[in-house]
């Protein structure tokens, strides 16, 4: 995947324009001459964030921020340029920062997972593969953890949290925060090693 995203419309054909009426009517406001507008350039921004995520959940998702967004910026747009173009724009700047994000995610989930498996990771097979598979039972079991347990793991390795800033936000001692980070690893490699087959 190419994380360098151009600032053109990509060779994207998008074909004819919106009616201006139903421009106008969009701008001063009318969700359904917008709905009228997403149909018509949807597929050409959808299949603009594909090339960068691979994903149609992803891309679906995407959208839909893209759309959120040109319709509450729709007022102020200056009408230079084709609308598509400015989706484009929008949906650019979107895609980035999901890409950023899936970066810091990726990072985040590769430090828990090498606190779980330090030594083991050392003799084991290294393909990537076999290490995306890793990270995607570890997302599947972050997911399973409690929600208060998730939160204190996320802050933690996403947001770089101390032990002692947890335990005076939720009101415990950095002992106590310590020795529930330590459970969730040994919780969390265990379920590791259930979903992908690898032994204790």
């Amino acid at each position: 995947m190419n994380g360098a995203l151009p600032k053109s419309d990509c060779g994207l054909n998008p074909g004819g324009d919106e009616p201006q009426a139903t421009l106008i009517a969009a701008r001063e406001g009318s969700a359904t001459a917008f709905a009228d507008i997403v149909r018509l350039h949807q597929r050409t921004v959808r299949a603009f964030i594909m090339r960068y995520t691979d994903s149609r959940e992803v891309a679906d998702e995407v959208a839909q921020e893209v759309f959120l967004a040109a319709f509450r910026s729709l007022p102020s747009w200056k009408g230079d340029g084709k609308l598509v173009s400015w989706l484009l724009g929008i949906a650019r700047h979107h895609v980035l920062t999901w890409l950023r994000q899936k970066r810091r995610e990726t990072v985040s989930l590769d430090a828990v997972l090498h606190e779980l498996h330090c030594e083991q990771l050392q003799s084991m097979d290294m393909s990537s593969s076999a290490e995306e598979g890793r990270i995607q039972a570890l997302r599947d079991c972050i997911q399973g953890l409690p929600a208060g347990q998730r939160r204190v793991l996320i802050q933690h390795y996403y947001e770089s949290r101390t032990a002692v800033d947890l335990a005076e936000e939720h009101g415990r001692t950095a002992g106590t925060v310590r020795m529930l980070l330590l459970r969730m690893r040994r919780s969390l490699r265990s379920c590791i090693e259930k979903k992908t087959g690898e032994p204790s």
